[in-house]
């Protein structure tokens, strides 16, 4: 399969001179900072796909014409020098094929390969994707415009169009629309066979679109309901286009095109509506949230890319900022139907401007392969950490300078803050950028190791990404330190150096043997953080079982999906690891099955331990028998194949 190798820009945009992006085939994770130039990299992809269905190449080359007012050369540029786009395809052959379209040179179209990889590819950005619900709170919310100028021309009917006059058709929807929307000229006879060609031409035209939207529709539900657990369902309204209709209150007629419809609608998925037209929701933009309705219009755009889904084309699968508006539960959910349902057949360029958004995306990655080369029976410790690598290349962007002062993108590997401090102690030797990433550092480590319902203000409400800087964390880590039985020491250490070595605007003297000594054991203080773990035994969305004997002889299985995690906590001294019995979760109960007959349950239980879970429920079987009491909730609560949390145990 065909993979992008290398993306060359040259004079494009934000790309003063030649800059060679050398993806290896792998798919990619960056992170552009506001003006870094990432926006840039993604219309030259755009660009260049789309450059297969200009019939003109003026169409093309007015975008590398300096004398063109459409031109996307770089403004620095000398006008003489060529601005332009390449890419170079790469097979698992090692075999290279390089594409490229500029003022001179366009042969994007000399083959197949860009054809086949602009039809089975597809861009998602949080932009485009928002105009599927950005309406007014009552306007009726109809996706034509949208698919029209979005999506027609990644949509293919199962009928050609053959124009007349010509002996070649084209099933592509941009193709039947354009041809629709010129309309008839000059003006015919309606019994002329033009005419009546034309009509059957805009019937077919809504047959095949209303085909395809049935499609478009069972797919999106299906998303949302197996994928994003969603309570609620899409409808789509066809609208036909019609022409020559008879003029409002005359029997004139318009010959004019009346543009079809598509009204969308949500039908909530509940019982405890009883009336049915009580659960359609006209207007999805003032029920649902931002995090739903985004969710809605992904499940949408990822149904329309499983519809032109043709497993011999190379894939490319654009997201830029795509998971913007969803907080991280839902982030989690969307990257694992990413990498689950789409890492087989594309190559993933995943982009974001959002530092918590690209923060939160590499440790899912990281995460999910780690356990995948667990799971393959995978024993050494750095290869399972770096299993990621071998599909993944992280990158991230900064706005910069040449020599002239001119700005210019700086794209490097990604560095971790903690890399970052040790090249500044070891080989750069700038003890105060040394100190600044240390601070970041430790702010990373506790953001993301600290839970969140730790990290809310007195009232509750939590704190935003701005107010978590290294003295709030500390107040919060010793809290949650406290409440596992972590050591607290380190804590103490880092409160002093909080002052001084972490402090970029104390004027502490960052030249001294002393300064380099308190750095030296930040180091050490943070690889002992470290080495505390709250490891997920059990994760979000996976199921717990638990069973409950009766003294009348009766077995009660219950089922339950986890909302939060299960977690295993190991102090830094390696003592063994242990379970708190106050952790608190929810859990959406699924079924109870007695003596092997299920019953559906629907319900959910927050803020409850194992402990109290199992308390309820034996209160609840007490009611009409005697239930046998269990004490180790441990050994009692099991996975989804039956293996008890206490032998989940790794350390």
């Amino acid at each position: 399969m065909q993979k992008i190798r290398k993306l060359i820009l040259q004079n494009f945009k934000f790309f003063l001179g030649n800059h060679e992006l050398d993806f290896e085939r792998k798919n990619v994770l960056l992170y552009g900072e506001n003006g870094s130039g990432k926006s840039s990299i993604y219309w030259a992809l755009y660009t260049f796909l789309q450059s297969v269905f200009k019939t003109d190449n003026l169409e093309i080359r007015k975008y590398f014409d300096p004398k063109h007012n459409e031109n996307l050369i770089n403004r620095y540029s000398d006008e003489h020098l060529e601005s332009s786009i390449a890419i170079i395809f790469e097979d698992e052959h090692k075999a290279t094929s390089r594409r490229e379209i500029s003022l001179s040179t366009i042969n994007t179209k000399s083959d197949n390969l860009v054809l086949e990889t602009t039809l089975g590819s597809d861009f998602l950005d949080h932009n485009v994707l928002s105009r599927i619900y950005a309406y007014y709170h009552k306007e009726e919310t109809d996706l034509f415009d949208f698919f029209q100028h979005q999506l027609f021309s990644f949509i293919n009917f199962r009928e050609e169009l053959i124009k007349p006059g010509e002996s070649k058709g084209n099933k592509n929807a941009e193709y039947w629309w354009d041809y629709i929307a010129e309309g008839l000229s000059p003006q015919p006879k309606m019994h002329e066979q033009r005419y009546k060609d034309f009509q059957l031409t805009i019937n077919t035209f809504n047959i095949e679109f209303e085909y395809y939207l049935v499609q478009i529709q069972q797919t999106t539900n299906e998303y949302l309901e197996e994928k994003f657990e969603e309570k609620f369902k899409v409808k789509f309204n066809y609208k036909k286009a019609t022409y020559n209709d008879f003029k409002v209150g005359s029997k004139g007629r318009t010959w004019k095109l009346k543009y079809p419809k598509i009204i969308m609608s949500v039908e909530l998925i509940t019982t405890l509506i009883p009336d049915a037209n009580k659960k359609i929701v006209n207007s999805p933009q003032s029920f649902l949230n931002e995090a739903k309705l985004s969710t809605m219009a992904l499940a949408i755009r990822l149904a329309i890319l499983d519809e032109k889904f043709v497993k011999a084309y190379p894939k490319i699968l654009v997201l830029d900022d795509l998971l913007m508006s969803m907080d991280m539960s839902n982030r989690e959910f969307v990257l694992n139907v990413i990498m689950e349902g789409y890492l087989e057949d594309y190559q993933i360029l995943f982009f974001t401007h959002q530092r918590g958004l690209f923060e939160d995306a590499r440790k899912f990655i990281e995460t999910y392969y780690a356990q995948l080369a667990k799971k393959s029976g995978e024993t050494d410790t750095l290869i399972i950490k770096n299993s990621w690598k071998e599909k993944w290349k992280f990158f991230e962007m900064y706005e910069s300078e040449n020599n002239a002062g001119i700005p210019v993108p700086l794209i490097t590997a990604y560095e971790s803050s903690l890399q970052k401090a040790l090249k500044y102690f070891k080989s750069e030797i700038d003890y105060n950028a040394c100190g600044n990433n240390l601070r970041i550092s430790i702010e990373e480590f506790f953001r993301e190791f600290i839970p969140h319902k730790f990290l809310v203000n007195n009232d509750g409400t939590p704190i935003p990404n701005t107010g978590l800087m290294i003295d709030t964390l500390l107040v919060k880590a010793r809290e949650y330190f406290d409440s596992v039985g972590f050591n607290t020491r380190p804590l103490d250490k880092l409160e002093r150096y909080r002052v001084r070595s972490l402090n970029p605007s104390s004027h502490y003297n960052p030249r001294t043997e002393y300064f380099k000594k308190e750095l030296q054991d930040i180091f050490r203080i943070i690889d002992e953080l470290k080495k505390n773990r709250a490891h997920p035994l059990v994760v979000n969305n996976q199921l717990v079982k638990y069973k409950i004997d009766t003294q009348s002889g009766k077995s009660y299985i219950y089922k339950a999906r986890l909302l939060d995690k299960i977690l295993l906590y190991q102090k830094s001294d390696g003592s063994p690891s242990y379970f708190i019995d106050t952790d608190e979760r929810g859990y959406a109960m699924l079924e109870c099955s007695v003596d092997n007959v299920p019953t559906a349950l629907n319900h959910e239980i927050n803020k409850c331990s194992l402990q109290k879970l199992y308390d309820d429920t034996v209160k609840h079987i007490n009611k009409t028998d005697v239930a046998l009491i269990e004490n180790d909730m441990y050994s009692l609560f099991t996975d989804e194949i039956g293996t008890s949390l206490n032998n989940l145990k790794l350390y």
